[in-house]
This record gives C-alpha cells, sequence and structure tokens, in this order.
C-alpha cells in the first residue's frame, strides 16, 4: 500500500522555541501548548535509505509529492485496519506496543527477550485478554502520571 511512497525512512527534526515537551513511555509527546507549530522555527526532513544507511536531507521540494503519496498509503492502512475483525485488531496492537521496544533494546544490549510473545500467546490466554474491555482514557492532567512509590516497603 505504500510502494508510492518514494521513502522507507523518513525523520522529521523541529526546532521548537517556547514549548516544554515531556515524552510518555508509550513515546507520545506530550506538549505546552498543546498547538506547538505555532512556535516552529526550524524544520528539516532527512532519509537514511542509502546503501551507507547515513542520514541525508530530503529536499524540500520534494515534499509535496511525499505528503501526497503518505497520505494515500494512509488512507489505505486505516481502511485494512477498519476491516480488521476485533480479534485481528487487538493482536496488531499488542504487535505493535510490544515490538517497538525492540530497537532500543539492541541498542542497550539486551537480547534475550523472546519478541514473538503477542503473537505466540497461548489461544486460552488471547480469549481471556480479549475479553477485557477499557474506556480508553488517559491519566486526567491533574493526577500524577505515577504514584509516589512508598519509602519502605510493607
Amino acid at each position: 500500500m505504500a510502494r508510492e511512497v518514494p521513502y522507507q525512512n523518513l525523520t522529521a527534526a523541529l526546532v521548537l522555541d517556547g514549548v516544554d515537551l515531556s515524552i510518555t513511555d508509550f513515546g507520545t509527546a506530550r506538549t505546552t501548548p498543546e498547538d506547538y507549530l505555532d512556535h516552529l522555527v526550524e524544520f528539516g526532513l532527512f532519509t537514511t535509505d542509502g546503501p551507507d544507511g547515513a542520514l541525508v536531507p530530503v529536499p524540500l521540494d520534494e515534499l509535496d509529492g511525499i505528503v501526497k503519496a503518505v497520505r494515500s498509503a494512509q488512507a489505505a492502512h486505516y481502511r485494512n485496519i477498519a476491516a480488521m475483525s476485533r480479534d485481528d485488531k487487538v493482536r496488531a496492537g499488542a504487535y505493535v506496543y510490544f515490538s517497538f521496544l525492540k530497537p532500543f533494546a539492541d541498542l542497550a544490549g539486551v537480547t534475550d527477550i523472546d519478541w514473538s510473545v503477542p503473537s505466540a500467546l497461548p489461544e486460552e490466554w488471547y480469549a481471556f485478554f480479549s475479553q477485557m474491555e477499557g474506556t480508553n482514557e488517559g491519566v486526567p492532567d491533574e493526577e500524577a502520571y505515577y504514584l509516589p512509590y512508598p519509602e519502605s516497603a510493607p
């Protein structure tokens, strides 16, 4: 579905002025102010698609074509996801949230993890977990993201 996208690996670099940024454990950026684009002072687009994997600037005159191709691929991808069964969506989500950590683990030298766990989950366990329904709500801003760790364990 993404064969029309001219690059496989793109990294956007944004330089922001007057923006506080934090990253959640799941890699989600939280910014203050929420609409940070008004504070954008520099932008660069890079690829590592070359044979040596070096970071190379992408000419910004290619941006319109890249955006058009990415939007088309994204729409096709979301149509495919919308057509999935709930169970397939749960399995795909488990895979994404589990496997996105693998490159970080590799860099840290942690190599003894079985990354196939979500897809290899025994069917009875999968059936158990797939029954759970949530509200998909995050932690309210006025609450602590993590509760304070007690100074002494009981």
